[in-house]
Order: C-alpha cells, then structure tokens, then sequence
C-alpha cells in the first residue's frame, strides 16, 4: 500500500527533527497508522456481511439491487419501523466500533 511507503520515509525522516517536532512527528504518524487500520478493519467487516447475505439469506440481485437503491436514491430514508429503525442503528454502531483481532480469510 502506497501510505506504508510514505509513513516509513517519513517516520525515518522524523528523527532529523529536533526535539520535539520529532516525536510530534511520530505521534501523529502512529495515529495516521492506527485509523488507517480501523478503516481497513471496517472495510473487512463490511465484506464479510454482504458475502454472508449473499450466501445465506439474499440473492445477490436483489442485495445489489438494494445497494444501488441506497447509494443512488435520496440522500435520507424514511424508516417506517421505529424499533427496527433502532435496533439497525444499534447493529450498526456494532459493526463498525468494535476493534477486530484477527483476520477474515476466504476459502479457495
């Protein structure tokens, strides 16, 4: 990945700094390396849901179907369940927040 690449040079080039724009340097680049692994471990856990519903529960015509009606419709939705607005909303939040250990593997 192109980033690693760059936060190695500059990480590497961080101790030419003098103290202590050097350690700044390295604190935001830790932090950059840390989001940078949760938007990757979010990516993942994404995946694995739509493959999961594409093998178990949905045809994938009509999950893409409803993915092209969310991604291209209007930019709010109107929930007409407030429970089920609400458990959506309380799944979501888990999917995306919880730091994942390990990774997923594909079976060839």
């Amino acid at each position: 990945m192109w980033i690693d690449s760059k936060i190695g040079r500059m990480r590497n080039a961080s101790h030419l700094l003098p103290d202590p724009g050097g350690e700044v340097v390295r604190e935001c680049l830790d932090e950059i390396e840390r989001s940078t692994q949760q938007e990757i471990i979010t990516e993942e856990r994404v995946k694995a849901l739509l493959y999961l519903l594409m093998r178990d529960e949905l045809p994938t015509g009509q999950l893409v179907q409803k993915i092209k009606d969310i991604t291209e419709g209007p930019t709010t939705f109107q929930y007409t369940a407030t429970h089920l607005a609400a458990y959506a909303a309380e799944l979501s939040a888990k999917l995306l927040s919880i730091p994942a250990q390990d990774t997923l593997a594909t079976e060839d």
